[in-house]
């Protein structure tokens, strides 16, 4: 609120949810500007700039810890205020860029009604892979497959619905950790146990940048996932209704982006057509949540109504 990027004068949640500048201001003037001893716009920059530093080092440990490269992905801004921060953590983290779903602050709401029940079980089961005896191995998985099938048919799921996902977790003998390797089938053969051995390998060089092929390897736990799959609702594009007003920004406020404040137009996002491009700065606004484009960004409406956003 005190940097622009929300507005009193854009309620949300259909109108019921007024947003108060002054009391937001107020609020950060007495917890934090006064005692730290600094304006309350600089308070307020400290205190976003804090909470992005945080997101990105929360997405550096599921991304490029794991060996991952982020200029190859996306960010998916979703909630309420996922679409307030996204583009900012995406450029500093020279990401190719941002998709917005349609309702993000609905997104969660939807990915539990659409997600399929899972069970995770796992028996411990420390042994050097290359004694591991294919018999003892495959009864593991069994009992664990047999475990998931019956709780949930226990919840009223039918066998056709069922589908079983298997792992081992492995590491090289001497380490504190473990990796965990998907397996597409049980595995039945030494050749089979030979293929695991490799996968390995190959996660570990990604991990972590090398391999120990000529190390022994042992099996630390056998899991297996149990899944239901549950009916998946068809996703259209959202209706756009006709406005004279299509494209075009509904007003224009002082937003605080970069270093300073920047006149920035707002947009109704339910009024931006496919495939139209929006410049940055620019903010969107919607009754579930608020998107910023910043400076040197796009922001454009892809398959089925979503936001990509881009750097110039």
């Amino acid at each position: 609120m005190v940097l622009g990027l929300l507005s009193g004068d854009n309620a949300l949640a259909g109108g019921t949810l007024v947003l108060d500048h002054a009391a937001a201001e107020e609020a950060i003037r007495r917890v934090i500007a006064e005692p730290l001893g600094i304006p309350v716009i600089e308070a307020a920059r400290g205190i976003i700039e804090i909470v992005n530093v945080q997101m990105e080092e929360a997405i550096k440990v599921v991304s490029s810890n794991r060996g991952y490269d982020l200029r190859d992905f996306h960010l998916l801004a979703y909630g309420g205020a996922g679409p307030l921060h996204a583009a900012a953590l995406a450029r500093d983290l020279g990401m190719r860029g941002v998709i917005v779903p349609v309702y993000p602050g609905a997104f969660s709401a939807l990915g539990l009604l659409l997600s399929d029940v899972r069970q995770d079980a796992v028996i411990s089961d420390l042994i050097a892979l290359d004694l591991v005896p294919l018999e003892r191995i495959g009864g593991a998985f069994e009992q664990l497959r047999r475990a998931g099938e019956a709780d949930l048919l226990a919840q009223g799921f039918a066998a056709a619905q069922l589908r079983f996902e298997y792992a081992v977790d492995l590491r090289y003998i001497g380490q504190g950790y473990e990796l965990t390797i998907p397996l597409a089938e049980v595995p039945r053969s030494a050749e089979a146990l030979a293929t695991l051995r490799r996968h390995f390998d190959e996660a570990h060089a990604v991990l972590t940048g090398h391999a120990a092929p000529d190390e022994r390897v042992e099996l630390v736990n056998v899991r297996v996932t149990s899944v239901a799959a549950v009916p998946q609702a068809s996703v259209a594009t959202p209706p756009r209704p006709s406005s004279e007003r299509n494209g075009k920004p509904i007003g224009m406020r002082d937003a605080y982006l970069g270093e300073r404040f920047v006149s920035t137009p707002i947009y109704d996002r339910a009024h931006i057509d496919a495939d139209a491009v929006v410049q940055g700065p620019a903010i969107l606004v919607q009754d579930d949540s608020t998107t910023v484009v910043h400076p040197g960004q796009t922001a454009r409406v892809v398959a089925l109504g979503q936001l990509e956003i881009r750097s110039n």
